[in-house]
């Protein structure tokens, strides 16, 4: 059962935040489908709280008892399909198909909750396999083990689901379809070392950055992993992934959000000696690795074409940071559709908040939340809060808040590997 319902929420969890599940024809619909599949066969879970017998603490101390925020949630999410509905283009079977998969990925979620880690682990493994794969599709393009003959166009491959590359044919290699390579650039170089930048199985680098990054805080913060070895590698092998995507959004969106993250501690520890130690061991190391670096760092193409503040990429990503601006809008549609993404934006950030600095509880949860707020702030606002990707986070951030009689679930104190 466990696992028929982990492939269930991988599916559903990776609609329109991966490439592979588009590669279906309805996918959506199929998900649909999955969806009630799998809640009629957990139906005799019914709907009331987890057994506390259960051995996992995590789910022990998980809150389903106030479910009107997330029904709020998706209520404001059926504002953003109706005021889409009128914008140029806009299909309205595709946006009522997609609020409809919400909806049963709620449910789903509540019917299943006592498999709530196991689909957390689940993904942590996925991106575990994407990035080891990905990473292995550019070492065979940059050694030459494989050539020019690996191209492919996404959006013939999707049938339109993902348009990136309409027009082009020559924008991707996907080399035994282990991950997708963007050669359109270019390739970049780091310390002599030039690569081309990769997406894994998403359709774009920030893309494919904003799927990888909540497991990397959650393999920092969390015991989801109990063993530290396993640990540690999964976690330098998705990383190494990150690197080679290369995504300015996401270098940004985690230099914001750690700087939150340790002003938040500050405020809730009183500058505690772990912390301390850490940020002066961070410093001294990274002084030692330009130090030694310099001249190399200097010479790579990373530097000019990504963090160069008059770069075309780094000005983009800092222009979108007025997403929310009324320019920005080209009709009452428009105009309202913002608004009503803008009040998604502050829901997600009013239980981050509520989690960081009233409870002053560190939630790991909150954390990837924040990740996926600041990170969609780039530009891909109007994307990311249609995701089932991203209100799953949400969901487990909320049921992890205390409200009233229960017990926030700490994570990185709790969670224990089953």
């Amino acid at each position: 059962m466990a696992i028929i319902n982990s492939l269930i929420f991988l599916f559903v969890f990776s609609i329109s935040a991966l490439v592979l599940p588009s590669i279906l024809p309805l996918t959506t619909f199929i998900g649909i489908l999955l969806l009630i599949f799998g809640i009629i066969l957990n139906l005799h879970q019914g709907l009331g709280f987890v057994d506390k017998n259960n051995k996992v603490d995590f789910l022990n101390q998980i809150n389903y008892s106030n479910i009107l925020n997330p029904i709020a949630c998706l209520l404001l999410l059926f504002f953003l399909f109706f005021a889409l509905n009128f914008t140029e283009g806009w299909v309205f079977t595709s946006s009522f198909a997609k609020l409809v998969l919400h909806v049963l990925f709620l449910v789903y979620i509540i019917n299943t909750r006592d498999h709530l880690l196991i689909y957390i682990k689940s993904y942590i493994f996925l991106v575990l396999l994407m990035s080891a794969t990905g990473l292995t599709a550019t070492a065979l393009v940059t050694f030459g083990f494989v050539g020019g003959d690996t191209y492919v166009n996404i959006s013939e491959l999707t049938g339109g689901a993902f348009t990136r590359d309409i027009g082009f044919e020559e924008s991707y290699l996907f080399p035994y379809y282990l991950g997708l390579i963007l050669t359109a650039s270019g390739k970049l170089s780091l310390l002599g070392f030039e690569f081309f930048r990769i997406s894994g199985w998403a359709h774009e680098p920030t893309s494919a950055t904003l799927f990888v990054a909540p497991a990397m805080i959650l393999l920092m913060h969390t015991k989801i992993i109990g063993n530290s070895i396993t640990k540690f590698s999964m976690l330098a092998v998705i990383s190494v992934f990150w690197l080679f995507a290369m995504s300015v959004g996401s270098f940004l969106a985690f230099i914001i959000l750690y700087s939150f993250y340790i002003s938040v501690t500050l405020f809730t520890k009183i500058f505690p000696l772990k912390l301390t130690s850490f940020i002066f061991i961070s410093l001294f190391i990274t002084i030692l690795f330009f130090s030694f670096y310099l001249d190399q760092l200097i010479e790579s193409s990373i530097l000019y074409t990504k963090f160069n503040m008059q770069s075309e990429t780094f000005q983009g990503a800092m222009e979108s940071l007025s997403w929310f601006m009324p320019e920005k809008a080209n009709s009452q549609a428009d105009s309202f559709g913002l608004l009503v993404i803008f009040a998604v934006f502050f829901f997600f950030l009013a239980n981050v908040l509520y989690s960081f600095l009233v409870q002053k509880d560190l939630n790991a949860y909150a954390l990837v939340v924040l990740y996926i707020l600041i990170h969609s702030m780039k530009g891909s606002q109007e994307t990311v809060y249609e995701l089932t990707f991203a209100f799953f986070w949400f969901y487990v951030l909320y049921f992890s808040i205390p409200y009233k009689q229960t017990k926030s679930v700490k994570s990185f104190k709790n969670v224990q590997d089953q």
